[in-house]
């Protein structure tokens, strides 16, 4: 619309010029045809107007050379001519062309105006029309838009159903490893338990020897001291039996000796009342020797006592019998080869026994011997800790069980 309004102004326009030059022409004309028809005859035609002044003259001009006198002439002109009647026209002419010249060019100049303003309003319509196209295609698009929107709606929900699931598992992960964690730590502190068990246990063994060794090595000594007790009392007992000799010799009989209550027996010297040392001399007779034989004399164990029993009866209905003491190492050394060639062997310890003496006495009237191990199979008895350890590695002790 705005594009044939510009273009109708442009014609009107360019028309406008065209008339105003075709105006120009036609006065230039009349002006030089003005010049030279003054002196002309009258019978020549007057120049033509634009506007057809041409014919009204010719009329008023017939009309008075008709109605009037014969006329005279001024200078060539008749009197009855109104020369300045063409003056006035043209000024008058001149005067509606500038007119007309000036609202052309001013109708020029707004229509240069409106040309802008149509072209920028034709620029903002075609961005409006742009935006528009581009607002309709992207309202074509919105249904689009919320396919696209609900389905990622639904992916966030499930997104966020994941993340739910997600974290329940990683706080079960969580549970988990401190789950391992505390399984670590209770196997590391167990671990380290055994290793302290273990080592208390090495102490208490090391320990054990320790007080094994010293107690054998008390032993030894104690009966290192009961030996040189016996040798110094064996010399007083030899100078006296030399002395009863002589006496018995000269008299034919022995003094009876009076002993006093009140003096110290020779029996609470000894450290083992109930199995003393044997006596080197077998062959000399305590009765003849008065107090000292009767102190020297070893007791009889009473063999018909319960313990005396409960030892037969345990040595004969079990193959392996074991008689110990839980602190003595030679006893473990006597319970290492059974274990080693899996044998049940009836252990009794002694240390824990109320009768712990009473059979230990009696073990020593059978063996003849007071000290653990005493170690018994099929009713007989083999031997202590070290007797037995040298017969498992000489391959002796295998030979009861084949």
């Amino acid at each position: 619309m705005f594009g044939n309004l510009k273009k109708k102004l442009s014609s009107a326009i360019q028309e406008g010029l065209v008339i105003s030059e075709s105006l120009q022409q036609q006065y230039r004309q009349r002006v030089s045809s003005g010049n030279s028809g003054s002196s002309q005859a009258s019978g020549l035609t007057t120049p033509t107007s634009p506007l057809g002044l041409n014919e009204s003259l010719s009329s008023s001009r017939s009309s008075n050379l008709s109605l009037s006198a014969p006329f005279q002439l001024t200078d060539g002109v008749p009197s009855h001519l109104n020369v300045a009647a063409g003056c006035s026209l043209l000024a008058k002419y001149e005067d509606d062309w500038q007119q007309i010249h000036g609202a052309n060019e001013e109708n020029a100049d707004k229509a240069a105006e409106i040309a802008t303003q149509i072209s920028g309003v034709q620029q903002k319509a075609s961005n409006q029309r742009r935006i528009v196209s581009e607002l309709n295609s992207s309202l074509l698009g919105i249904p689009t838009l919320v396919v696209q929107l609900q389905a990622s709606l639904k992916i966030l929900q499930s997104l966020e159903q994941m993340g739910q699931e997600l974290e329940v598992e990683l706080e079960k992960l969580e549970d988990l490893c401190e789950e391992c964690e505390l399984q670590e730590f209770i196997l590391e502190q167990q671990f380290q338990l055994s290793r302290h068990k273990q080592r208390k246990l090495n102490e208490l063994e090391q320990y054990r020897q320790q007080v094994a060794s010293k107690h054998q090595s008390k032993i030894q000594d104690q009966e290192q001291k009961l030996l040189k007790l016996q040798r110094e009392r064996q010399a007083v007992f030899d100078d006296a039996f030399r002395g009863d000799m002589e006496e018995y010799k000269q008299h034919g009989q022995l003094t009876k000796i009076q002993t006093n209550s009140n003096s110290l027996h020779l029996s609470q010297l000894l450290l083992y009342p109930a199995s003393p040392p044997k006596f080197p001399y077998p062959f000399l007779d305590f009765e003849l020797m008065g107090a000292v034989g009767s102190a020297l004399k070893s007791p009889i164990v009473d063999m018909s006592t319960k313990q005396a029993k409960f030892v037969e009866n345990t040595i004969t209905s079990n193959k392996v019998v074991i008689f110990s003491k839980s602190y003595c190492p030679y006893c473990t050394m006597a319970k290492e080869p059974f274990r080693k060639l899996n044998v049940e062997a009836h252990i009794i310890e002694l240390d824990g026994n109320p009768d712990g003496n009473e059979i230990q006495a009696v073990l020593g009237e059978i063996t003849g011997a007071r000290t653990v191990p005493r170690v018994f199979i099929d009713g007989k008895f083999v031997g202590g800790g070290t007797d037995i350890k040298r017969m498992f590695e000489t391959g002796a002790l295998q030979k009861y069980f084949q």
